[in-house]
């Protein structure tokens, strides 16, 4: 559900790119981290979530720029997923 404070935070971005950032911005540490770590059980997973027609470049810069607002990497470990 995209809330009117969304479309404040998110005015440039699409309705489905909204919900995909919602959507990672939802999953725990630990499945952020099976990700960054190349699980292909949870790549898969998201991968279903997000639709076929999500880039998949877009996906990992998404969850690279999650794990990195959570202090979870640092900017090196962020340039290299975002790469």
């Amino acid at each position: 559900m995209i809330t009117s404070q969304d479309r404040i935070k998110y005015q440039y971005f699409t309705d489905d790119s909204i919900l995909g950032i919602k959507l990672i911005g939802g999953m725990t540490n630990k499945v952020l981290l099976a990700y960054k770590k190349g699980d292909k059980r949870i790549e898969s997973a998201i991968k279903i979530l997000m639709g076929k027609k999500t880039n998949p470049n877009w996906i990992r810069g998404r969850i690279a720029e999650e794990l990195f607002d959570r202090k979870m990497i640092d900017i090196d470990e962020f340039d290299k997923m975002s790469a």
